[in-house]
């Protein structure tokens, strides 16, 4: 299959050109020999208002993102994951549904390549644990059986296999046999076998043995023992019942079993249907071979595939997460490209983080090219994010390697989809501000904090006052950035340690004023967008409405035409806050009016709040006649629309009377052209054309896997 997005229309011509091992020879290093297919044509017409394009970073305003055609990304939302594709599918229509349109995902919990964070993070499979005792010509360990690890078993609900009623699967087991003995209890099956075990007790105890997959014909029980080389251990289930999903009979087990001695080791385990004549489909069972780092997981990336068409459908942007820092497998690859399972891979050492030249780096290399391969047309991608929380150290291996996927990408991703990492702590300034040494496409850190300050950035602020917070930290950060930057792990935190979760008071908040001021903030000249890291009271107080009633107001908000500056309102009243910006050719104006006792404490804690007026007045404004809309910043409505007057010295003022909450204003002339639309649609200042480089072709050593 061939994916494409054009981001020019007219005519286009194609042809296809291929080349694998059948035709090249193993260790060739710029192999030119091709498959080609023969030149062809198709038509893309001109792109439509619900296609914006790949989001980008402004080059007018690199504050902020914007999409191929010139319409800023105003993104809204916060972390989420996907436990199945019905979840996806369900969360990402409620998101498109209410125009939450941002959100961080780890792409890596999908172990589409790699293993996970020490070892068994995200491993489908329990106890899986690596040895290189024995091994398979071109893998680089195997998983050991034996009377301390007796069996592994598929733990994982989102990946479990499913049976079909009436089919008659093979259950294959790639293994190796040293002195298997039995049985324990006569006159039942020992050895290796392939079951589905019970998941209450002790799951590698036969007794616990639910139902035998690995049958004989004739449906009896069967299992491998003895002393034998790498051989396929095979036998066969025939569902007789109705359909199940694995999970409702047991976990999927892989075990020795009834046995009093002897230690078996695994390459692969399949399990296809039986399709006749020695064919068997295709292995129903995700991560089947052990040696996670030589292949792309198909059903993984399946599961992907469907997710970002959803996404795309919806208008909907993820920011993924790749990759996992320290996974085990590429830790345990040493510098010289062997492999050590015994190497202690919790030491903190730096192998994962892969210098030039080395196995490790050209492995990643490879995945990253998957990526380009199959997701490179997808606009429902903001971004790859390297992985989640590196170390910090502006001299330290996880910025190099981060600069070498900004590199990567930006050579052969013909979209040039945006890269950057995240770290544990800090505004690391020597990776994305001004004066860095690296060049990613725009800043990311994390920051918690609790109302009593105890904060895990750099910060030392509560979280009482959510404006007041997050002002602290954009204007921290945007003083020495001039890329976009986003707070991607945001949290109000029970305590110091946000792994203890969020603050409970939060959930007190029903109306998520917490959540409203959060994201109307981002009005302000900073640009920094936001992504919050807990949501289980966001959701179970199902505020999204929140994100639409935003929406709904910067809509036509041309903010990344390179003219918006702070808006720099002069209050009679110090109880009310304006964040805002406007045009600096004097056309147009946008600004957020809040009381600022109004925050999401003083909602919980019940303080009374007396209402607060005062005049606004906004200078910098081309005389003449503007329309002034203001809007209901919970309903994402406009109450009024007048007509004032921008006097001689380019001076409006707007009286503001009895504001218990906050309001929001949009000030423009209709007669000037170029100002916000006030239908909601975006119309760019100039019609641009993109122009698309063809990406480089990658003629470097070619992976032999």
């Amino acid at each position: 299959m061939v994916r494409f997005a054009a981001q020019k229309p007219g005519t286009w011509r194609y042809k296809i050109q291929a080349q694998d091992a059948s035709i090249c020879a193993q260790g060739q290093t710029t192999c030119q020999q091709w498959k080609q297919s023969s030149p062809s044509t198709f038509i893309v017409t001109a792109d439509n208002q619900g296609n914006p394009g790949f989001i980008k970073v402004s080059r007018q305003d690199p504050r902020y993102f914007e999409f191929s055609n010139g319409q800023p990304f105003v993104g809204v939302g916060h972390a989420t994951d996907f436990e199945s594709l019905a979840d996806a599918q369900t969360k990402l229509a409620q998101f498109g549904r209410y125009k939450a349109n941002f959100f961080r995902v780890w792409m890596s919990a999908s172990v589409i390549f790699g293993r996970g964070y020490y070892l068994q993070q995200w491993d489908p499979w329990s106890n899986n644990w690596p040895t290189g005792d024995a091994v398979v010509p071109g893998s680089d360990f195997s998983v050991r059986l034996d009377g301390g690890n007796p069996c592994i078993f598929f733990w994982q609900g989102d990946a479990w296999p499913a049976f079909e009623a009436g089919k008659t699967y093979k259950v294959r087991v790639k293994a190796r046999l040293d002195g298997v003995t039995g049985p324990q209890q006569a006159g039942q099956p020992f050895g290796l076998s392939v079951t589905f075990n019970n998941w209450w007790g002790d799951l590698c105890q036969s007794e616990n043995i639910a139902l035998y997959l690995s049958q004989n014909s004739q449906g009896q029980p069967i299992s491998d023992s003895g002393t034998q080389n790498w051989h396929w251990f095979e036998g066969q289930f025939t569902n007789s019942g109705q359909r199940f999903v694995a999970g409702e009979q047991g976990y999927l087990t892989v075990g020795l079993f009834n046995n009093t001695g002897g230690i078996a080791y695994l390459d692969e385990v399949y399990l296809g249907e039986d399709l006749g004549n020695g064919q068997i489909g295709p292995n129903i069972i995700g991560k089947g071979k052990f040696n996670y780092h030589t292949y792309f997981d198909q059903q993984a990336s399946w599961l992907w595939d469907q997710i970002l068409e959803t996404a795309a459908a919806q208008k909907v942007y993820l920011k993924l997460v790749v990759m996992d820092k320290n996974d085990g497998v590429f830790n345990q690859i040493q510098l010289n490209g062997t492999y050590d399972a015994e190497f202690d891979n919790f030491g903190g050492n730096e192998n994962f983080h892969a210098q030039p030249n080395t196995r490790v780096r050209r492995l990643h290399e490879y995945f990253w090219r998957y990526l380009i391969a199959r997701w490179g047309y997808a606009t429902a991608i903001h971004s790859w994010e390297l992985l989640n929380e590196g170390n910090p150290d502006c001299n330290g291996p996880h910025l190099r390697q981060a600069q070498a996927l900004t590199d990567f990408m930006r050579a052969y991703d013909p979209h040039r989809h945006l890269t950057t990492t995240s770290f544990w702590a800090g505004h690391t300034a020597c990776y994305y501000g001004r004066q860095a040494t690296f060049s990613p496409d725009y800043g990311d850190f994390h920051a918690y904090t609790t109302v009593n300050g105890q904060a895990t950035g750099w910060l030392d602020i509560n979280a009482r006052d959510e404006v007041t917070w997050h002002l602290a930290y954009s204007g921290a950060v945007r003083a020495d950035t001039d890329v976009p930057i986003i707070w991607a792990e945001k949290g109000i935190a029970k305590t110091s340690n946000p792994d203890e979760g969020e603050d409970p008071g939060v959930a007190q908040d029903k109306e998520g004023t917490w959540l409203h001021n959060q994201t109307w903030a981002w009005l302000e000249p900073g640009a920094l967008y936001t992504l919050y890291w807990y949501n289980d009271s966001l959701i179970a107080n199902n505020l999204y409405p929140v994100y639409q009633a935003f929406q709904n107001f910067v809509a036509g908000l041309p903010l990344s035409n390179g003219h918006y500056v702070d808006i720099a309102a002069r209050v009679s009243n110090s109880k009310l806050r304006v964040l805002g910006q406007k045009d600096n050719r004097g056309t147009a104006a946008h600004f957020w009016v809040q009381h600022k006792d109004h925050t999401w404490w003083n909602v919980v804690q019940k303080v009374n709040l007396a209402p607060q007026s005062g005049r606004i007045t906004i200078s910098g404004l081309a005389p003449g006649i503007f329309t002034v809309e203001k809007w209901d910043t919970y309903r994402g409505v406009i109450e009024t629309t007048t007509q004032m007057e921008v006097n001689s010295t380019g001076q409006i003022t707007l009286q503001v009377n009895s504001l218990r909450t906050d309001t929001a204003y949009k000030l423009y002339n209709d007669d000037v052209v170029g100002n916000p639309d006030p239908s909601g649609l975006y119309l760019p200042h100039i019609l641009k054309q993109s122009t698309v480089q063809p990406a480089k072709r990658h003629l470097a050593e070619r992976s032999n896997f």
